[in-house]
């Protein structure tokens, strides 16, 4: 073959080669498209009281997978507002700079269709985190590390609360309910007739000094917060909980000898003397065994459902196995995909677990 020749051939293999290229190019384009067109149909049929999602029974199951439960880390359940149109949530995203920094993510109805996980209003891209939503839907509680004014340049976690307006949602305004010197309160959550349960950082006799608190309202003031007792602050970590809007029982993690996971969820019930009943824990069904356990409950406005994060990962030792890569490589996917993610399941056992006496 003549040189012409070779270069003949030459420069029409490359045109054949840039052709598939280009057509390759252009498929992953049309398939990059496609794959957002339906993730943006699949938001334009989202509909329905809790997204749409089927109901649970009394097995766990991942709350709404590929929209709120996501390939992300979250840090707290999901909190809905009262008549159910609007969710909020904590989500942890890496920051670049910063190990990582938690937002409080939102969706909402419009008419009647729920829009797509966008920050709240009121998060400002520092780190937040919710507490709850007031059983009258007017106020959310969050702390966040947010600027009080412009001369506030040294970031410190405070407790803030947002109010409903005509609008949204209102200007957050710093949560001095409480506050005092030497004393940490997070974790705010308001009862129907006005009491406020909190989580304390300097409790006398238990693990860390966490606990849990009750501040009551008697003739329009509040009274001095006061430990729940040692039936739920226990000499171990006793962290995150939920109440009952009328204060009849209260779920919280704790990792007290006697559970499936390192840290469990337990229900405690108000009894009429309004000391509370021995902690009970809610089970292998919910607890189910993991690497972290369960964590930061929330009950549904209609008190049907509870929402909880929990890895729900199998204890595997790799050191105890001779695994093959693709193993190992299937294990870190499920590790990582299945890291705080928010469930929810059934409240029957709420009935099934009431001790006999308080029937």
């Amino acid at each position: 073959m003549t040189k012409r020749g070779i270069m003949i051939k030459s420069i029409k293999f490359v045109s054949v080669l840039l052709i598939l290229i280009s057509m390759l190019i252009s498929c992953a384009k049309e398939s990059q498209l496609n794959t957002q067109a339906l993730k943006e149909l699949k938001f334009s049929q989202l509909t329905g009281p809790y997204l749409g999602q089927k109901p649970p029974g009394d097995i766990p199951e991942l709350f709404a997978p590929g929209i709120i439960t996501d390939i992300y880390r979250e840090h707290t359940a999901t909190a809905f507002t009262p008549d159910g149109k609007e969710v909020f949530w904590t989500r942890v995203l890496n920051q670049g700079t910063s190990s990582r920094i938690d937002v409080i993510m939102h969706m909402k109805q419009k008419k009647g269709v729920w829009t797509k996980p966008e920050l709240a209003p009121f998060c400002i891209g520092r780190a937040s985190h919710i507490h709850s939503i007031s059983p009258d839907g007017k106020h959310i509680y969050f702390s966040s590390n947010r600027p009080i004014d412009k001369n506030d340049t040294i970031p410190k976690v405070r407790n803030w609360v947002v109010d409903k307006t005509e609008d949204g949602w209102g200007e957050p305004r710093v949560n001095n309910l409480f506050s005092s010197k030497g004393k940490k309160f997070i974790l705010f959550q308001e009862t129907k007739n006005g009491n406020f349960y909190f989580q304390s950082n300097n409790l006398p006799n238990v693990e860390y000094g966490i606990g849990f608190v009750r501040a009551k309202i008697i003739d329009g003031k509040y009274q001095q917060p006061k430990a729940l007792g040692v039936t739920i602050n226990s000499e171990y970590l006793d962290y995150g909980f939920c109440v009952e809007p009328s204060e009849e029982f209260i779920i919280f993690s704790s990792d007290r000898p006697g559970g499936f996971t390192d840290l469990d969820l337990y229900i405690s019930y108000r009894q009429t003397d309004d000391s509370w009943s021995e902690a009970i824990n809610l089970g292998e069904k919910i607890n189910t065994i993991g690497v972290d356990g369960s964590a930061f409950p929330y009950l549904s406005p209609d008190g049907k459902y509870l929402f909880f994060i929990t890895t729900r990962q199998p204890n595997i030792d790799i050191h105890r196995k001779k695994y093959s890569y693709a193993e190992l490589k299937e294990m870190s996917i499920r590790n990582i995909t299945s890291y705080d993610k928010i469930y929810w399941v059934s409240t029957s056992f709420i009935d099934e677990l009431k001790p006999e006496h308080l029937k």
